[in-house]
């Protein structure tokens, strides 16, 4: 009657170990270490359990035959020498960075061969256990080894996550839930040493088993709302998206198209052509400043943007942000006060691109948010004591505009924030500047503040900490070659005269706009429409017949830089001035054109100024 009841609890306990689960089973990740390990762990207490009841009605006589006592009976110890190796895989897995994971793992091994080759041993010396002549289950003299041996793994568990509890100060639920997870089947195993008819080692797991189920369905279920929560931002985030992105490319768009439409329309209307002319050009500036927004914020989210070390001269930054900034005063009349205080430390190590970016950016809403006849104020310093071949730059730019709201400075750095004023309203602004400026400030361990009050102006500070060259570097970045800088009064007439040009461009339009530029400039164009024909009219007309190749990028059959690497290897190709015009603006793109071996890159759509420009730097 004892070992029927024995069979009833462990059949009873394989049960609890089918139902709790059963629910969440479906819920659990096939890719989350934890769940798995926890589904392998449930399923071997449902095994063991059914085993060890299996051995209960052998024992109870219910199953007259020796042998087949002796045959669960042995399969009940090499699962019971077993279990500790499952139930120590998920201790390690959900504890997680535990150091020697492989020797815990070794020992355990070590220990369950130990037990199969005693269980093996037994089967002629009765070492462990035997039948007697009367069919009762009795232990043998090595029986205590086994239990001890599991006995140990547990106490090591357990002492894994006492460990872990007091190195750690994170979350430590984790290591309490495996030190109670443990000590089940501890205490359990000390009862079946009190009382060997009891079913303690299916009650010690199925205890340990519901401990653990509670902090990994708690766990799993705070993990799947976290998860939810954040789809459900990304999701808002992306109909935020798109709800700003119709709304601000349709504007320009808009524009470009009715202006269009009146121009046509008023053909013979020179005045009026002429406007509406204009008008068209400052849409397609504006749409073409918002989708660089767009793809920058996209390579910042992304996280392929990278600041780069570069040597330069802060003064030069300072002196073309402050040029930058008097030319956007100029026209609304604004007041622009410069001021630069202390810079002890000029030649410095940083990312000139991206700093000139966010300055720009901070001076260009100044004045866009400033109204006529107002001030502006551009203050830089160096700041004192930055630390050994540091520098920390401080630049102030405020203003006396429309300021901004107290509500809306908390949600400045947000993607597409926009104060919802009648003032800022009339401003055509897509909302991601500041967003970008901070993500760049961040990225370089710098600082930024901003003050602002409605109707009285705003001041934004930005702290960047900056590596100082040492007096070889300073030697070097001073004494290298510099291109002549060309006089802003510089004219292009006649320099560019009978000059021939292949032009490698697989979109007709394109092919069409910069024919028509260039020819104005006085140039002979020849096309090619992708870059294997680049290639074949190249080999063709031979070394010495065009002085530029401008070459675009992404092309079919051949692209632009394989196309240029196949140039260059050909007679007369290594001296021949390739530049790359591409839709590809970022810096890594422009590096990639020069380590094909092209010697500029300029960005759609093209700039006949900054193109010319680039050209006669390689005349």
């Amino acid at each position: 009657m004892v070992h029927l009841l024995y069979a009833v609890t462990a059949f009873a306990c394989s049960m609890v170990a089918i139902l709790l689960p059963a629910r969440t089973r479906v819920s659990l990740s096939k890719s989350n270490k934890i769940d798995q390990a926890f589904i392998w762990l449930a399923d071997w207490i449902v095994i063991f359990c059914i085993a060890d009841g299996f051995w209960g009605i052998c024992a109870s006589h219910l199953v007259m035959n020796d042998a087949l006592l002796f045959i669960s009976s042995t399969i009940f110890h090499v699962f019971a020498a077993f279990t500790p190796l499952v139930w120590l895989h998920f201790v390690l897995t959900y504890v997680g960075n535990v150091k020697s994971k492989g020797i815990y793992y070794s020992v355990a091994i070590a220990l369950f061969l130990t037990e199969l080759a005693l269980l093996v041993i037994n089967f002629n010396s009765n070492c462990v256990f035997y039948v007697d002549n009367a069919g009762e289950y009795c232990t043998g003299p090595l029986r205590k080894f086994l239990f001890y041996a599991q006995y140990a793994n547990y106490i090591t568990m357990a002492a894994i996550a006492l460990i872990c509890l007091f190195k750690n100060n994170n979350d430590k639920s984790n290591y309490l839930a495996v030190i109670a997870f443990s000590a089940a089947p501890i205490l359990c195993g000390a009862f079946q040493l009190l009382y060997p008819d009891a079913p303690a080692y299916s009650i010690g797991y199925m205890l340990g088993f519901c401990i653990i189920y509670s902090f990994v369905v708690t766990g799993m279920l705070e993990a799947r709302i976290s998860e939810s929560m954040q789809n459900y931002s990304a999701n808002k985030a992306k109909t935020t998206f798109l709800f700003s992105m119709s709304h601000d490319i349709r504007t320009p768009l808009n524009a470009i198209l009715g202006f269009t439409d009146i121009a046509i329309k008023h053909i013979d209307e020179k005045d009026t052509a002429l406007d509406s002319l204009h008008k068209i050009k400052v849409s397609c500036g504006h749409l073409l400043e918002l989708i660089n927004e767009i793809l920058e914020m996209s390579r910042i989210e992304a996280g392929k943007m990278k600041l780069t070390k570069d040597a330069m001269d802060i003064r030069e930054i300072i002196r073309d942000t402050e040029l930058m900034g008097r030319s956007l005063a100029i026209p609304k009349s604004i007041d622009f006060e410069m001021k630069v205080n202390g810079i002890q430390n000029p030649y410095v190590f940083g990312d000139e691109l991206h700093l000139k970016e966010v300055l720009i950016n901070i001076i260009s809403n100044a004045v866009k948010y400033t109204g006529e006849g107002g001030s502006i104020k551009y203050d830089v310093s160096q700041a004192e004591d930055a630390g050994d071949r540091c520098a920390r730059f401080r630049f102030i730019v405020s203003d006396n505009g429309i300021g901004m709201s107290e509500e809306f400075l908390g949600h400045i750095y947000e993607a597409f924030s926009r104060e919802a004023t009648s003032s800022v309203s009339k401003q055509e602004c897509a909302g991601l500047g500041m967003s970008i400026v901070k993500r760049i400030v961040d990225m370089a361990d710098g600082e930024i503040g901003i003050e602002s009050q409605t109707g009285k102006g705003t001041t934004v500070t930005i702290e960047i900490p900056l590596t100082v060259m040492d007096d070889e570097s300073i030697r070097m970045f001073t004494t290298k070659d510099k291109v002549e800088e060309v006089p802003q009064t510089a004219k292009f007439d006649g320099v560019f005269n009978g000059k021939k040009v292949l032009l490698v461009e697989d979109n007709e339009l394109n092919r069409e706009i910069a024919t028509v530029l260039l020819n104005e400039a006085g140039m002979a164009v020849e096309v090619a429409e992708d870059g294997s024909k680049a290639v074949q009219k190249f080999a063709k007309d031979g070394p010495g017949y065009y002085d530029f190749i401008l070459m675009d990028i992404q092309m079919p059959v051949m692209n632009g830089y394989e196309a240029t690497k196949a140039i260059r290897v050909l007679p007369g190709g290594r001296s021949l001035p390739i530049i790359a015009l591409s839709a590809n603006a970022f810096e890594e793109d422009r590096k990639k054109s020069l380590d094909a071996g092209m010697d500029d890159h300029i960005a759609k759509p093209i700039n006949l100024e900054e193109l010319l420009d680039a050209m006669r730097l390689l005349m």
